[in-house]
This record gives structure tokens, sequence and C-alpha cells, in this order.
């Protein structure tokens, strides 16, 4: 970290030329430091801290005036300001911001009625400011509007903001929060940030219904379910897009805490709503949650610690907070997240962390040389879920970019989990008038990973969870490599410390490469989490005429899966798997778990018969989705 000294702190310069990085301008201008300030001033009654917080006011006071004609776009270029920035400066609830903290330090001698004119008059000039190039979308509308409803509620003269914020509050409500509960930028940290402050809404209108502002608690309360799911089993966030990482030394006692603080609050809320008995609000019996409009699969076997957990990516496009990772598959064990989506690694763009952490190449998704998704969206075809399998058919045909490079193409991956023993994952890219060399990556956490080319596998050595990776089938050669803190190629990194926007640090990544460009790419893999000795597993792949087919004997378990899905057919033309070996479906897919010789589970797709070595496992009147399970 770089530390930066000034003799007093009415020397700070706002446009930060100390460091190049458009986060430490940002931080600078958002006052952040006033928080703490106000809590420690309320505990020890220390005039320094009031004097400092005085200085640094005063020092912005000196350094910006408006005259009314400013824009976003040249307030940033010359000042590294900007209408979020302003928002969070002024201040938008308890001791946060210039008029969240002012207040507590009232009584210090340091904020008498000339200075406190002084600033009301600047913040009539911010908030006009605001109002002229209020932003259309995203997280930003909603923190100008908040601090627009906040000022004009708490400060004199300031109704034209109150009336304005409260209505495009409604609106944004409307338009920025889905159906499943998920903020359209389908990001953890933003959500959570917009989750609260629509909570609070619901309680003010509650406690004041004449302010007009129409928020609905039973939406609201999904947004806390969709927080809820991100969680992994050991109480932290699991990190996608724009988020910071799951970190594995994270204080553990800080983290049970702000676990169980936000538990809590989430009850509390559905409690004070009247929501608590409706039957999506109760889920401790239902660990895994699909939010269709946030395009995000939250997938557990449980919710305490030592539960395995796989988040299946296929983003709905939300904006710039978003990476380009659909099909990405994320995978926690028994207290790590042994494959890992790397987090935020920076926001400044002349870094290339910036770049590669949005990348589709720093994400466990398969990609082609140095290109990345588009902001088209991936299609979910296939979405299956009981208590013993996971089943997803997720599409993505929005093609890929690069540096002054295209490519027409798609990519489908089928994720099969088979809760207590892993899950396949079968991938198929096609292009459409060129070719690439193409990828498979795996991310994990940082440790060690042991690799084995000869037998196309690799796994971690952690002392008690592990990931065992094996690509059972390839259509073209491949070579095996690990990748940890590399910059040529990039590969290998996650978001440093789990924050963010400080860089990378190194950490294995698995990278399955195409030796030749190749118009299509066909690789399938089994991905086993276990806790100490390596499973020994044997796999074998087969391809019929409508189908292909996978096995995976472990111990004595046997997982048999056939599907017209993994085929490669066009695109939502699936035929039936007619007969596949032992196995006969008049269905799309079919999967079989045995115990020894034991059938203890079957699942067909869009079917009426299924058979194996002819014995008929069901016959049903009817078409569907139909299950045995002993």
């Amino acid at each position: 970290a770089t530390e930066v000294s000034y003799k007093s702190f009415k020397d700070i310069d706002f446009r930060g030329p100390e460091i190049n990085n458009q986060e430490w301008r940002a931080q600078l201008n958002r006052f952040f430091w006033l928080e703490p300030i106000a809590w420690e001033y309320e505990r020890t009654k220390d005039k320094r801290l009031a004097q400092i917080a005085r200085e640094t006011i005063e020092a912005w006071l000196d350094y910006r005036s408006y005259d009314g004609t400013e824009t976003n776009a040249s307030v940033w270029a010359t000042t590294g300001d900007n209408t979020l920035s302003t928002s969070i400066r002024l201040g938008q609830f308890n001791r946060r911001g210039w008029w969240g903290a002012v207040p507590y330090l009232n009584d210090s001698g340091y904020f008498g009625e000339a200075f406190v004119k002084r600033m009301l008059d600047s913040t009539e000039q911010q908030l006009r400011f605001m109002k002229n190039d209020i932003t259309p979308i995203g997280n930003w509308r909603i923190s100008q509007l908040d601090t627009m409803f906040f000022t004009g509620l708490c400060l004199p003269d300031l109704q034209e903001y109150l009336d304005f914020a409260v209505h495009n509050i409604n609106e944004t409500f409307q338009t920025q929060v889905h159906a499943d509960g998920s903020h359209e930028e389908h990001t953890a940290g933003y959500h959570d940030w917009m989750k609260n402050v629509f909570t609070r809404y619901c309680y003010v209108q509650k406690a004041r219904p004449d302010l007009g502002f129409d928020i609905d608690p039973y939406l609201t309360g999904k947004m806390w379910n969709y927080s809820l799911y991100m969680y992994a089993p050991d109480m932290k966030r699991t990190g996608l897009n724009d988020s910071g990482r799951w970190y594995e030394h994270a204080d553990e006692v800080v983290t049970k805490q702000g676990y169980e603080e936000f538990v809590n609050q989430r009850s509390e809320f559905l409690k004070d709503f009247n929501l608590d008995q409706l039957e999506e609000f109760k889920t401790d019996d239902k660990p895994s949650a699909y939010f269709d409009k946030a395009g995000q699969f939250f997938l557990k076997d449980g919710w305490d610690r030592s539960s395995t957990m796989f988040v299946f990516d296929a983003t709905l496009w939300g904006g710039g907070h978003c990476h380009r990772a659909r099909n990405a598959v994320n995978m926690y064990y028994n207290g790590k997240m042994l494959l890992i989506d790397p987090g935020t690694l920076n926001y400044e763009r002349s870094d290339p962390f910036c770049h590669y952490g949005r990348s589709t190449q720093s994400h466990n998704t398969l990609s082609p040389e140095d290109m990345s998704q588009t902001v088209n969206d991936a299609t979910v075809e296939k979405y299956y879920e009981d208590d013993r399998i996971s089943f997803i058919h997720c599409d993505y045909t929005g093609g890929y970019e690069g540096k002054g490079k295209s490519l027409a193409g798609s990519h489908r991956r089928t994720f099969l989990w088979v809760k207590g023993l892993g899950a396949i994952v079968h991938d198929g890219v096609i292009c459409y008038g060129g070719e690439s060399k193409f990828a498979s990556k795996w991310q994990s956490m940082p440790g060690e990973m042991i690799s084995l080319p000869e037998k196309q596998e690799v796994h971690t050595c952690f002392d008690d969870a592990n990931v065992f990776i094996k690509a059972y089938h390839t259509n073209v050669p491949v070579t095996q490599n690990i990748y940890c803190g590399s910059k040529d190629p990039y590969g290998g990194w996650v978001s440093y410390k789990g924050v963010g926007l400080r860089g990378g640090e190194p950490a294995p990544m698995l990278s399955f490469e195409t030796e030749d460009a190749t118009s299509r790419f066909e690789i399938g893999q089994w991905i086993m989490p276990y806790q100490k000795e390596k499973p020994e597993v044997e796999i074998s792949f087969k391809q019929y005429q409508t189908s292909k087919t996978v096995e995976i004997t472990y111990q004595d378990q046997k997982v048999i899966f056939s599907s017209s899905r993994i085929k490669g057919m066009e695109r939502g033309r699936l035929a039936q798997i007619a007969q596949a070996g032992d196995i006969y479906c008049d269905g799309k897919s079919a999967l079989l778990i045995f115990l020894g010789d034991r059938l203890t589970y079957a699942y067909a797709e869009e079917c009426k018969n299924l058979t194996y070595k002819g014995k008929t496992i069901f016959k049903k009147d009817k078409w569907g989705e139909h299950t045995f399970s002993e």
C-alpha cells in the first residue's frame, strides 16, 4: 500500500496526484474518514478529531466552487470528482459524509454558524450539480437520490430535492429491482448496498407515509434472499463480478459476527413486514437457489461449513460491474473455495489487472485466445434441481472480442452435479467463419496444485479440502498448463487479500489449451471435491448416433449420464437418446446412479420411457421430467 503524508489536512490535494489510480482520487473526494471520526469523537470527545474533520472539509471548500455549467465529464477530467463521489461526500445516513457526521461534532467548537453556512451554500451547489446531471441507471442514480432525500429532509430550504428524490426513488426501485429480488447490476457488493437503501425506505414509508414512498417490502424481502444465497457455507461471500472474492485468511470472528448480524437483520425485516411466514422466505430446507433475472445459480447441499457449493455464472449483463464470465463454475468444499472467482483486481484502467480481472480468461469457463465474451447474454436452456442432483445446460452465443479482432461463436456448457460425489462439466464451442485456439480455465485459491499431464488431471494439496479435475474427453489435442502469477500470458491471479482494487496475488490456474486453432472444440471434465487422499476414478466416454455417454466409477458408486445435449447438435434441436449402450430413453438426457449393482436414483428429461439392460426403470403415460429414487 502507498502512504501519502500531509503537513496539514488543509493541504490535501483532492486531485490525487500522488497515486495514479482513479480510486485514490475518488476516495479522497468521498470523505469516508468522517464516519470513524464521528464514532470516536462521540466516545472520547477528543477535539483533535473534530479539528481534522473541520480541516478536511475546509480544504475541500477552498478547493472547489461551482458556476452551474459543470458536467460529470468536465468535473472528472479536471478534479477526479463526479456525482457519485458528490453524493457520498454530502452524506446519506447516520455519521456518513458531511451531514451524517457534523451533527455529532457540533459541541466541539469547530463547526460554528459561519462555517456551517459555508457548508450549506456549497451543499446547495453540489445538489444542483447532481440534479442537473443525474445518472439515469445503476447504483450512481440510487446514491444520488439517496443523498437528495437525506439532505432535503434534514437541511433547511431543500424541499425541491426532497420531492424530486421521493418520486425518482420510487421509479428507480421499480426499474432496477428485478422480480427475483436481484438488483440490475447483478453484483454482490452493489446489490447489498441497494438492498440496504431500499430496506431503509421501507421503514421510512412505514413511519412517514406522508412522504409518498412506494417501496414494496415483499420485493425488498426477496433482495434479502438474494444476499443470503450469495454466501458460501462458511459465511463468506462467493464474490461474483465486481466484488471482493472469497478470502481464505478473512478473520473468522469478524466473518461470523458479520454473517450473524446479517441473518438477524433479515429475520427482523421479514417479521416487521409480516413476511416471515411466507414459504419463499423459509430457506432452512432450501440450500440452493436460481435467480433467473440475474442468471446466477447458488447450489448447495447444506448450510453448514462442511457442505459443498457450486456457483454457476450465467449472469445477465448488468453494466460495467459485470465480468465476461458466462458459464463459469466455482466450487466450495469443506471450508475452502477451491475453484474461485478471482474477484475485482483493479478499477484503474491503466493497470493491466483491470482488464484481466474482468476478462473471460480469468474465470472458470472456456475462452478463445486473447479474446473475451461480449456483453451479450447467455441462455439457460435447462435447469433441474432436487436433493440428489443439479443439472444445468447453458448456451452462450454472443461471440468474442479482443484487440482489433472478433470471433462469431457459441459456447455450450452442460453441468451435472451428483451431490456427494462430483460434477460433470461438458463443453462444446463452435466458431462461425473463423478459427482460434481455445482454453478451458480453472482458477484455484492460493496454494499448491499438482499437474499430471499424462493423465490429463490435476489436484490441489490442502490438508482437509481439495479438488480433483480430469479431462475425460477432447476432440482435438490439448496441452495442460498451470499458471501462477504469470504475466505472459496473464494467468493465475486472484484479487490481493480478497478485498479488490489493489491488483492481484498469485494462485494456481489450470488451463487445458488446444494445440492448434480450430473451429470446433469439445472438452469433458470431471470435477470432484475430496478431503485428503486423491480419489482413483475410472471414466469412460462413448459416442452414439444421437447422444454421448459419460460413465464415472468411484469405489462402489457408478454414475451413467447420457444426453443429446452434449452431442453438439444445432441449438435447441435435441434428439431423443434412443439406444445408447445399455440405456434406452426416449428423452433428451438420462442419468443413472448405482451403489454397487443397486440402482438408487434415475432421472430423465422430456421422456416417457427409461430402461437399463432391458429392465424398465419407469414407463409413464405423459411426457415430462421423471425421476426414480429408492
